[in-house]
C-alpha cells in the first residue's frame, strides 16, 4: 500500500471577485509538486474565491472541476446556491453539478461515490481533478478515505432525539449521551450541532458499533494537494455582503 501523502498550503486572494493570479506554477510562495498529483482540493470560508481559483488552476493545468457543494448539485438552484457562473463553466469542465431535482436526497455516501467515479474518469482521460466546495465534510472525507456506515435512517427512534433535543439543555444531554458510548466521536462534534449528534446515536442504535469506529476505509489511499484559502475578516465579511446583496438583486426572493 502507498503511503498517503498531504499536503497543505494557505493562499491569500486579492479582495476582488476576479480569478487570483497565479505566477508559473507557484502558488503563495508553495510550488506544485513535480510528480503527478491525482487530484488538488480547495477549501475555505464562503466566498473566499474557491471557484475562481478552482477555475485559473483547471486552465493552467489541464484540470476539470469537481464541485463539493451540497447545494449546487440541485437543478433549478442556481441564485441562493452560488453556482458557478456562465463564463466559469465555460473556462472549465464542472462535474457534479445540477444533477438532481430538489425533492431528491443526496448525501456524504452519495458523493463520495460520484466524486470518486469522476475522479477516476479525469485521470484515465491524462487531466487534473480539481476539488473545490463549500461543504467541507464531503471533501475531508474524500481526501482522508472515509466511507459511509451501513446504518440506514431509523424515522421513530431520530425523531424521539429530536423531541428531546428540544427540550431545554436538551442538546447537551444527547451529547453527553453520545459520549458515554463513543468519546471520540463525542470530540469530534460540537453539542451544538444537534443533527450530527443524533446521527451518531443512530449509527450505534442501529449497528451497536460505535461510530468512531466504522467510517474509515482502510484500503484507501490517495495523494493529493489542498489549499486553504484565506484573507483577512473584514474583506471576506464584506464580500459575503456583496454576494448576497447580488442574490437580492438577481431575485432570490422574487
Amino acid at each position: 500500500m502507498e503511503p498517503r501523502s498531504r499536503q497543505t498550503s494557505s493562499c491569500r486572494l486579492p479582495p476582488q471577485s476576479s480569478p487570483p493570479r497565479l505566477r508559473g506554477i507557484s502558488i503563495t510562495g508553495h510550488s506544485l509538486p513535480e510528480s503527478p498529483l491525482p487530484h488538488i482540493a480547495i477549501v475555505g470560508p464562503t466566498a473566499v474565491g474557491k471557484t475562481a481559483l478552482a477555475v485559473e488552476l483547471c486552465q493552467r493545468f489541464g484540470g476539470e472541476v469537481i464541485n463539493a457543494d451540497s447545494r449546487q448539485v440541485y437543478k433549478n438552484m442556481d441564485i441562493g446556491t452560488a453556482k458557478p457562473t456562465a463564463a466559469e463553466l465555460e473556462r472549465a469542465p464542472h462535474h457534479l453539478i445540477d444533477l438532481l431535482e430538489p425533492f431528491e436526497q443526496f448525501g456524504l455516501g452519495s458523493f463520495l461515490s460520484l466524486s470518486e467515479t469522476a475522479i477516476h474518469d479525469i485521470t484515465r482521460r491524462g487531466k487534473l481533478p480539481v476539488v473545490a466546495g463549500g461543504t467541507g465534510q464531503y471533501v475531508w472525507a474524500l481526501l482522508e478515505g472515509k466511507s459511509v456506515p451501513e446504518a440506514p435512517p431509523d424515522p421513530e427512534f431520530r425523531a424521539t432525539l429530536e423531541a428531546e433535543a428540544e427540550a431545554d439543555g436538551g442538546a447537551q444531554a444527547l451529547h453527553e449521551r453520545l459520549r458515554q458510548i463513543d468519546p471520540d466521536r463525542a470530540d469530534a462534534l460540537d453539542a451544538r450541532n444537534v443533527r450530527r449528534v443524533i446521527r451518531a446515536l443512530e449509527i450505534y442504535h442501529v449497528t451497536r458499533q460505535k461510530p468512531s469506529e466504522i467510517g474509515n476505509s482502510a484500503t484507501k489511499t490517495s495523494n493529493y494537494l489542498a489549499l486553504g484559502l484565506t484573507m483577512d475578516r473584514k474583506t471576506l465579511y464584506r464580500r459575503i455582503d456583496d454576494r448576497v446583496d447580488a442574490m437580492m438583486d438577481a431575485g432570490f426572493l422574487a
